[in-house]
């Protein structure tokens, strides 16, 4: 019988070839952005062109850590853009992707760990490889 669910272990990201550590939680977004074209004529009904204008992902990870590589690259100022993203997914295939890294965030609680979060956004085209490919 076909595998239905994947634990959420086997979605691992990497940056610049290297899983980052410590990550709890991951979450993807895909947005495409409508061009609106409703006018009179619709009476009324959103009507929009067949392409999208724009088209976008972002990640988000969450996790513990020690590794300090997205530390070190917010903080380099320089380049904005992510060296290569892939995301190895629980199907065996990944998406490799330039991001730009928007926001990183570090807490340090007295009574907790070392956490961070950071979001990723897409910068160019994403390449999908289907498992087996």
């Amino acid at each position: 019988m076909a595998t239905v669910g994947f634990s959420g272990r086997q979605l691992t990201i990497e940056w610049d070839g290297t899983i980052i550590k410590g990550v709890k939680n991951k979450t993807a977004s895909f947005s495409r952005e409508g061009i609106d074209i409703t006018s009179d004529d619709d009476q009324g009904f959103q009507t929009f062109l067949p392409e999208p204008g724009v088209i976008s992902a972002e990640w988000s990870v969450e996790g513990i850590t020690g590794d300090e590589t997205l530390i070190a690259a917010c903080l380099a100022g320089a380049p904005y853009e992510t060296p290569p993203v892939t995301i190895n997914l629980p199907t065996g295939g990944t998406v490799e992707i330039t991001m730009f890294l928007s926001q990183l965030e570090i807490t340090g609680n007295t009574d907790g760990a070392f956490e961070f979060s950071a979001t990723m956004m897409s910068s160019g085209i994403p390449v999908y490889t289907p498992a087996g490919a």
